[in-house]
């Protein structure tokens, strides 16, 4: 079964403001990783479990058709609520790879507004 909007948000919003930095590569400039090797995860890479999780998958966004297909458990296939919840996995990818860490509290909170989420899981 798969994710809910607020489920989905609140697993993310957990995972980075508690890991506090970026996922990425220090030998390819800095890019962002949905994991990185020294153990970190991004907002999309987060909710990734090992069985999902392929070094193939990275530097694709979250709505390459191979990341989508991977991701289908914690989307579903419902295609209003699967298009919901790609565009607030963008939201949150670019959060992630874009707005600084010190910003991410209020960016989420932004995101929060912007999708409707409560403040239940």
């Amino acid at each position: 079964m798969s994710m809910s909007m607020n489920k989905i948000f609140y697993k993310v919003k957990k995972h980075l403001l508690t890991q506090g930095e970026r996922s990425y590569s220090e030998n390819d400039g800095g890019v962002c990783l949905y994991r990185s090797p020294n153990g970190m995860s991004c907002a999309v890479g987060c909710l990734m479990t090992d069985d999902m999780y392929s070094v193939h998958l990275e530097r694709n966004n979250v709505t390459n058709s191979t990341i989508v297909k991977v991701l289908t458990p914690i989307i579903g296939v419902h295609h209003y609520k699967r298009t919901m919840k790609l565009e607030l996995l963008t939201m949150l990818q670019r959060l992630h790879d874009v707005v600084p860490v010190s910003n991410w509290s209020i960016k989420l909170d932004e995101i929060q507004k912007k999708y409707g989420i409560g403040d239940r899981v």
